[in-house]
């Protein structure tokens, strides 16, 4: 049984088999169209039905490997894309709490049905004519790289820079998609126009990443750097200089002049920084890389339920992910793409490729089909920087997150970071709209900012609320009206969804200085009390209260305090940071929050303070912390209070210094009789369950007994009554049996008379088709004959016709001829005649006679003659045809005496 490797692109067969052959452990490599599987392949079976066949591993034994994930077109369709980013960021909670928006990963972007007006399309068109005017309050895209508004229309579905256009007007644009067949999906997004040059060219950033069925990502530190080999021009219409494709430049007149295969390495790019940003001292790893993690991981969590939908662990996907780099060094992600690219312009390239290659099958093939011959390199460069629990990849199995918090800035260079243009337009509008004096009017202020919460980011509530807390800093010098709306604008903040801007370090430690100013008023320390606790109740917000120190600042207020309020406020915020909402219940990430908490009411005594506070018969929460110790706090607990308390008691604690020695004795002693208490109360409900089961066990075995009774008693009552029944039964099986027997013999008396009858039928029926078959051939013989007939007396009728037509025109002419010949004699015995007489005349002579007209009234000389007869000398005349020769000795003896010319001849 070989083993048999299936990869697509004939661009991955030359570099993949030799890497095979090192492991000594595969038989062959073969490509087959664009699908790629590891497979055991049996003998009698070709790699293709191997492909085709389902359940092959559980037939062969065989544990398939394939390259592609589920659904992964979630994320390599350019409207895929958009619209899985668009749904995680809409229901992430930290970049909802953070404003992180989906325009903030990659430029604005609208998904367009062609020849469809909907929704999309007219928000597109809308956002298009706000940008000409640069005023727009949803564009997040700065306004340096809206100045031209140039638009990309990309198709769906496909790659290497194919089908591009580059619009910019709105005309081009609704052309383009008018031109396009009807419902096709097309993504219109916004032009970086001012992107980062190399030496005057655009260039983008190429990086591999893959992942794994076992919900594992990985990012290769290796990639490569793709130029455009024309100088940028945003006037220039030419895709060579706006499209860094490999495969589009290889064709372009310029390519390989200023680098070999348009490509470069990642320390030829770092070289290129340090030479021409001295300045700035960028770092292509300290500044892009980390930024790139954080949007290759958004966009796998993104799809990450639809990657895994088939919960398939022998299944991976090498993706190639395109990045572009603005002059303000941000990164924005342009596309992710399945099956990238893997040729080799250039010799770096060359010695890149079957390294990544040998790097990916040493994670995804090596570790289920181990190699005969081990791996020559010893560094893997793929970097884990997402995985779940029990990855094999991570530190004692524990899951990774590379992700960086959604407040960390996009631009790596603090100076050069742009305002979006929807911040600027709302900036602009509040300078303009409100009043001058900023701190009489912050609740109005901050009111209007939440009604324009959408085009806001969290940066701007935390400039807001610097300033509310200032406010509150210098409250003593300020009029109390201001400290009153500074207090109400805090409020709504914590109500609100962005009470972030609250817990933010700095404004954490402002407030928590506040509280700490003996010369705050009491009132102003109650608010900010009651907000912060307000807050608390938010697990993530707890957390970071604790780790701020807000437990210490409740621990000092409760007992150093004269207002029974303020008191009351801080125990009731104690109780609240101790109390947990999910009792006991493990809940990833909040669980271990609330762990974080509790060690901190521990360590910086929090809980001693409630412990006090329970002793004391006059407190209005004693109820509440009595049940707090019953249901949330252990006996570890107590015991870990215990150290803390001894090492507080011998000057190695955090406790506040109000917890002296005398509170912290009596504390122990309570403890110790809380322990014993619950010991006592454990080892009572200990005693009582094992009453309870020995209650429970012995009514169960009343219950077997009784029930065995009640069984056997059914169980006589079933066989008396299964007696009856069954003689019942005796009679009418005998019953029907004769009834049947008379039935049977009925029906087989019907049946027989059925079958005679349907044989006489069928005899009828035979006799009527044989009768009507023979009428049939009787009338068809008959028609042909009479059909023969007719056409014999046709031809016979038209044959004798003929023959009477014929004979008909011979008697006619004949009849002719006579007739012709009568009249001849007629009209010549006429002529003679009239000759005859006129010889008699002495007078006048023969050749006078036979000049005159006036001798032939009827004929001339030519009719006479024939009808050639002329008088000129070069024509002839034709001897007449009716005359015969005796006639013509007749005529010839009248006409002797009649000279004629010479030249007229018979």
């Amino acid at each position: 049984m070989n083993k048999y490797l299936v990869f697509p692109g004939n661009n991955a067969k030359p570099l993949l088999k030799p890497l095979l052959d090192k492991r000594g452990n595969w038989g062959e490599v073969d490509c087959i169209e664009m699908k790629l599987q590891f497979v055991w392949k049996p003998e009698q079976l070709t790699v293709k039905e191997c492909l085709q066949l389902d359940g092959i591993g559980n037939k062969y034994g065989i544990s398939p490997i394939h390259n592609h994930l589920d659904n992964h077109k979630e994320i390599t369709t350019k409207t895929g894309l958009v619209k899985s980013l668009r749904a995680y960021y809409t229901s992430s909670e930290q970049a909802l709490l953070n404003s992180y928006q989906m325009h903030d990963s990659i430029p604005t972007s609208f998904i367009i049905a062609a020849q469809v007006e909907d929704f999309e399309y007219q928000s597109l068109l809308k956002r298009f004519h706000d940008l000409e005017n640069l005023h727009s309050n949803k564009e997040r895209t700065p306004v340096k790289h809206c100045l031209k508004n140039m638009w990309l229309i990309k198709p769906a579905a496909l790659n290497q820079g194919k089908g591009i256009e580059i619009c910019k007007n709105i005309k081009e644009i609704v052309r383009s998609l008018r031109s396009k067949p009807m419902n096709s999906q097309w993504l219109v997004q916004k032009y970086i126009e001012k992107p980062l040059l190399l030496n005057g060219r655009k260039f983008d950033i190429r990086v591999w990443a893959l992942v794994t069925g076992k919900k594992e990502v990985f990012y290769y530190n290796k990639g490569y750097i793709r130029t455009s080999s024309v100088n940028y021009d945003l006037e220039g219409k030419d895709n060579y200089i706006h499209l860094t494709n490999n495969c589009l430049q290889q064709f372009g007149d310029m390519y390989g002049v200023f680098e070999k295969g348009n490509t470069l390495s990642y320390d030829q790019f770092q070289s290129y920084l340090d030479k021409e940003f001295t300045e700035y001292k960028v770092s292509m790893q300290e500044h892009f890389v980390p930024r790139i993690k954080d949007l290759i991981i958004d966009t796998y969590l993104s799809s990450k339920k639809q990657l895994h939908k088939s919960k398939k662990t022998n299944v991976f996907e090498l993706l190639g992910y395109d990045f572009l780099i603005d002059e303000d060094f941000r990164v924005w992600l342009i596309e992710v793409n399945t099956n990238p690219y893997l040729g080799v312009p250039n010799e770096y390239i060359e010695d890149l490729l079957p390294n990544m290659l040998d790097d990916l099958l040493d994670i995804t093939v090596d570790s289920i089909y181990p190699p005969l011959i081990s791996r020559t390199r010893t560094i893997n460069d793929f970097e884990l920087i997402y995985c779940e629990n029990g990855s094999a990849f991570s530190k004692e199995g524990k899951a990774v997150n590379k992700r960086q918090n959604f407040n960390t800035n996009i631009y790596p260079i603090l100076v050069l970071s742009q305002l979006p243009l929807c911040k600027q337009c709302i900036a602009h509008r509040y300078e303009e709209d409100l009043p001058k004096s900023v701190q009489k009017d912050l609740l109005q202020l901050f009111k209007q900012m939440l009604e324009n919460d959408s085009n806001l980011e969290l940066s701007d509530y935390l400039e807001i609320t610097e300033k509310i807390l200032y406010q509150l800093i210098i409250s003593n010098q300020s009029p109390p009206e201001h400290c009153s709306n500074a207090i109400e604008a805090l409020r709504i903040l914590v109500s609100s969804n962005r009470v972030m801007a609250i817990c933010e370090s700095k404004n954490l430690k402002k407030l928590i200085g506040i509280l700490n100013q003996d010369f705050t008023y009491d009132s102003v320390k109650r608010s900010l009390l009651e907000i912060l606790i307000q807050a608390s109740k938010i697990t993530s917000i707890r957390k970071l209260l604790a780790h701020s120190g807000f437990i210490e600042v409740l621990v000092y207020n409760s007992l150093q305090t004269s207002d029974n309020n303020i008191r009351d406020a801080c125990v009731f915020g104690l109780i609240t940071l101790s109390s947990n909402p999910d009792k006991g219940i493990y809940v990833p990430g909040k669980s271990q929050d609330i762990k974080y908490v509790k060690e901190k009411m521990i360590n910086h005594g929090g809980l001693v303070c409630l412990l006090h506070f329970s002793l004391l018969s006059d407190m209005k929460f004693k109820n509440q912390i009595l049940e707090l110790f019953e249901t949330d706090v252990s006996i570890d607990d107590w015991k870990r209070l215990i150290r803390v308390i001894n090492d507080n008691i011998n000057g190695f604690g955090d406790f506040p210094f109000v917890l002296g020695e005398t509170k912290l004795n009596i504390a122990l002693a309570e403890i110790e009789n809380i322990i014993n208490n619950k010991l006592i109360d454990i080892n009572r409900k200990k005693i009582l369950q094992k009453k309870q089961k020995e209650d429970e066990t012995r009514k169960a075995i009343e219950m077997e007994e009784n029930m065995k009774k009640l069984e056997e008693e059914k169980k006589h009552k079933l066989e008396i009554y299964l007696k009856k029944k069954s003689q019942e039964l005796k009679k009418r099986k005998i019953e029907m049996i004769k009834l049947t027997k008379l039935e049977k013999d009925n029906t087989e008396k019907q049946l027989q008379e059925k079958r005679l009858a349907i044989i006489m039928k069928k005899r009828i029926e035979e006799k009527k088709n044989s009768s009507l078959r023979k009428s049939a051939i009787d009338d068809r013989d008959h028609k042909r004959l009479e059909n023969a007939r007719k056409k014999l007396n046709e031809k016979n009728r038209k044959k004798l016709l003929r023959e009477w037509l014929r004979f008909k025109c011979q008697i006619e002419k004949s009849i002719l001829r006579q007739q012709s010949k009568q009249r001849l004699k007629s009209d010549i015995n006429k002529i003679l005649s009239s000759f005859k007489e006129k010889s008699r005349d002495n007078s006048i002579s023969r050749s006078a006679i036979f000049n005159q007209e006036k001798a032939f009234p009827r004929y001339s000389s030519q009719k006479l003659l024939g009808k050639t007869f002329v008088k000129e000398p070069t024509q002839k005349i034709r001897r007449p045809s009716l005359f015969t020769s005796s006639k013509i000795n007749f005529y010839s003896k009248s006409f002797t005496e009649i000279k004629f010319n010479n030249n007229i001849h018979f």
